[in-house]
């Protein structure tokens, strides 16, 4: 395909004024599995009208360049785009979208650098020009490792040729002048990061047409804004320091995996500047439940209920979460990041899950106490232990990344209850039968309150379904994950507590029975002599 030139002009006032063109877009992003999200792109854009007569020029159809977006510079093997009619769209070859993407970014430099280049040094420095554009088009169209050695070498043989004495001096400030742009380089190493990808569809200029494209992206796990917080602690900002970040990011990874707090995912919204009106709606399978979703720039933002924004929205439900922004055209737009906090949903199988624990406490505590009915105790063990492990693997894989802890331990507390239970079924038992049941029964008493946690205690949410929503709503994202935690941290502590005083209770009085009329002066007695 020859790349026109007026439909070049058209494609490069469309990323100049993405806001005044690109109406709408939206990015709905499914969770196919642990490691990849399924996003479906919907993009609503008018086509400009450049000619002296828009009238005629909009009659006719003609074979439009489309801007899709950036997208990562990871492959996209299963990436299509179609029409408002269902028809899949064409791609731009390879060295057509290194074409392109070179001449919309060295456009967007051309006139800051050759403002002061005069007549006698214009022909020498364009041709440097178009060197430095072969150079952007392998970026576009390279890897990201390669694209930046592409970038290295470029600077480098800029550098030389800027030393170099046969060269003019008006050429010699050209080159510095490239040199010296931050900018400049800063948005080639983005250009590195990432890619613009193009289309091509007829249509009528002056035209409002919707494109929709389907492709898979790799779902990073990192924590929230983790650089943001070293850089804080390291100019002493809030109450962050650079010791207490490791032990935060830890704690928060360990109440993540146990399953009593939030996992965060993190999405930035390369996008954002190239639509007026920007949505991402996240998808979460059955089992896992969105419990916050915000921007980062909102993080220490508290809601003001007087004050009705309408550039930020946020919405939270049970299976879904939207946010958006929306800017007028000419408006300035900053780069964002979007966090998502998922966890464990609060369902009738954790409620089960944490009765077969208490159970199997209970069948502990039975046998340990020295019972002679063996045969009731390898039915009572046999038993949960059999439900417990039907419990510990299924569901959707991403559900099951988020539920590994639990599932763990109820997998751990299935293998006590069926050993235990083949221990009984051999009719001997004796101290590694009572350390076996005393094992069982205090671990089944840590597991129920965990499981307990999970079922019914704080999340902390920021949606209209949350029990503490009269304190969430009037708190920022940060502080609702800071409370949540803190509260998750505090019951933890006291249950741990519980439990050991449960297992002196139970070693001290194995043979005693514990629940008499004196109870609890005959514990304290045992206890304190």
């Amino acid at each position: 395909m020859k790349l026109y030139e007026t439909e070049l002009d058209r494609l490069t006032l469309i990323q100049r004024e993405p806001l005044r063109y690109i109406e709408r877009r939206i990015e709905e992003v499914e969770l196919a599995d642990d490691l990849h999200y399924a996003v479906t792109v919907t993009q609503q854009f008018t086509v400009p009208l450049l000619g002296k007569n828009k009238k005629w020029e909009a009659r006719s159809d003609k074979l439009l360049l489309v801007p899709l977006g950036w997208f990562s510079k990871d492959r996209l093997p299963d990436i299509w785009v179609q029409d408002e009619s269902g028809s899949t769209l064409p791609f731009l070859r390879r060295r057509e979208q290194g074409e392109v993407g070179a001449i919309l970014f060295m456009g967007q430099w051309e006139r800051l650098f050759f403002a002061k280049v005069t007549k006698r040094g214009e022909r020498e420095a364009r041709a440097i020009w178009k060197m430095i554009q072969a150079g952007v088009e392998q970026v576009v169209t390279s890897s990201r490792k390669g694209a930046r050695i592409v970038i290295f070498r470029l600077e480098y043989y800029l550098r030389k040729l800027s030393t170099n004495k046969l060269i003019s001096a008006d050429v010699r400030d050209f080159l510095e002048s490239i040199l010296a742009e931050n900018k400049f380089w800063s948005s080639l190493t983005t250009l590195a990061e990432v890619r613009l990808l193009f289309t091509q569809m007829k249509g009528k200029p002056g035209g409002t047409y919707v494109v929709t494209a389907k492709y898979t992206e790799r779902l990073p796990y990192r924590p929230l804004f983790s650089r943001d917080l070293r850089r804080r602690a390291r100019e002493g900002n809030e109450v962050d320091s650079g010791s207490l970040i490791p032990i935060r990011r830890a704690m928060r990874r360990s109440l993540g995996w146990l399953g009593v707090g939030s996992t965060g995912i993190v999405r930035r919204a390369i996008n954002l500047r190239q639509a007026a009106s920007f949505w991402t709606i996240f998808i979460v399978p059955d089992g896992v439940e969105p419990i916050r979703c915000f921007w980062k720039s909102d993080i220490n933002k508290k809601p003001i209920k007087e004050q009705v924004s309408t550039e930020h929205t946020v919405s939270v439900d049970a299976t879904k979460a939207a946010a958006g922004k929306h800017h007028e055209h000419g408006q300035a737009t900053k780069p964002d990041v979007l966090a998502l906090d998922t966890q464990i949903a609060s369902s009738s199988a954790i409620t089960s899950a944490a009765g077969l624990a208490a159970l199997l406490c209970l069948v502990g505590a039975y046998v340990y106490k020295g019972v002679s009915h063996v045969d009731i105790g390898a039915l009572f063990a046999a038993t949960p232990a059999t439900l417990a492990g039907a419990l510990a693997y299924r569901g959707h894989t991403f559900v099951r990344r988020i539920s590994r802890g639990p599932r763990v331990m109820l997998a751990l507390l299935s293998a006590q209850g069926a050993l235990l239970a083949v221990v009984l079924s051999l009719h001997r038992p004796g101290a590694f039968t009572d350390v076996l049941a005393f094992i069982l029964s205090i671990y089944s008493l840590s597991m129920t309150g965990v499981l307990l946690f999970i079922r019914f205690g704080p999340r902390g949410r920021k949606n209209e379904r949350s029990r503490w929503r009269w304190m969430t709503q009037r708190i920022s994202p940060k502080k609702c994950r800071q409370w949540q935690a803190y509260f998750a941290v505090s019951y933890l502590l006291l249950w741990l507590f519980g439990v050991v005083v449960v297992a002196l209770t139970q070693a001290t009085m194995q043979h005693e029975h514990i629940f008499s009329a004196q109870f609890p002066d005959n514990i304290l007695h045992v206890w304190f002599g």
